[in-house]
């Protein structure tokens, strides 16, 4: 699914333009951004990605081989369920926990798809300055 590219307009997404590094380590904080989205918003079909991710930390290491095929099934229920909100963070939960090696083109998308949900639920002046905010201390970024 292709949505606004909201990181375009902002300061993070022009860092991000400017990498060409292995954002391999921004998938586990992405992971738990996501979380932070769910927790905020709950789609009760997710509350197994949340409940299996618990005690995810930004500084740990994730095994996608390991992931239970119970959480990918209902992140792809997600997917293609009834509401668009939901069908934005489930995809960003499936690009992080499918994709074999994040690369830029990766988190752009992942990100896109979160600030999309949070636009189905707060107008895009509520969230994208925050959210932004949040991220650039949040993200492994040397400097911003």
């Amino acid at each position: 699914m292709m949505w606004e590219n909201r990181l375009a307009r902002t300061a993070l997404g022009a860092y991000i333009d400017q990498q060409n590094d292995d954002f391999e380590a921004w998938r586990v904080p992405l992971l738990c951004y996501a979380l932070r989205y769910q927790d905020r918003f709950p789609f009760a079909v997710l509350d197994g990605v949340e409940e299996y991710f618990v005690y995810l930390e930004p500084q740990h290491k994730l095994n996608l081989a390991t992931i239970d095929t119970a959480v990918l099934q209902d992140i792809n229920v997600g997917r293609y369920e009834y509401s668009y909100s939901l069908n934005a963070i489930a995809q960003a939960f499936y690009l992080l926990l499918t994709t074999p090696r994040m690369d830029q083109a990766t988190v752009v998308q992942v990100l896109n798809a979160i600030f999309e949900a949070f636009a189905c639920n707060l107008d895009e002046a509520d969230f994208l300055v925050v959210e932004e905010a949040y991220l650039l201390d949040f993200l492994p970024i040397s400097q911003h």
